[in-house]
């Protein structure tokens, strides 16, 4: 699709964009296993960083943080879906 970067040639981004999901998920994860339970401090627990530059190279971080965020509240908000039912 013109003007939505350059074309992928083969699944180096597939592939940097599953493990940023799979750190994401483990993290949250082993964060509420420690007791850490609120919002904060589950987002605070997440350390995504080293993916960061790889995702927006030269561009800054904001919306990588930003993408980051919404990715750990919705895994948060599935592990904790069913609790207390």
């Amino acid at each position: 699709m013109p003007g939505q970067g350059a074309p992928l040639h083969d699944k180096t981004y597939l592939k940097l964009t599953a493990d940023l999901f799979a750190a994401i998920i483990a993290q949250v994860h082993q964060a509420l296993e420690h007791g850490q339970v609120t919002m904060a401090q589950v987002q605070a627990a997440v350390n995504v960083d080293s993916f960061g530059n790889r995702f927006t190279p030269g561009a800054g971080t904001g919306q990588f943080k930003q993408l980051v965020t919404a990715l750990v509240k919705k895994v948060y908000q599935e592990s904790l879906d069913g609790i207390g039912r």
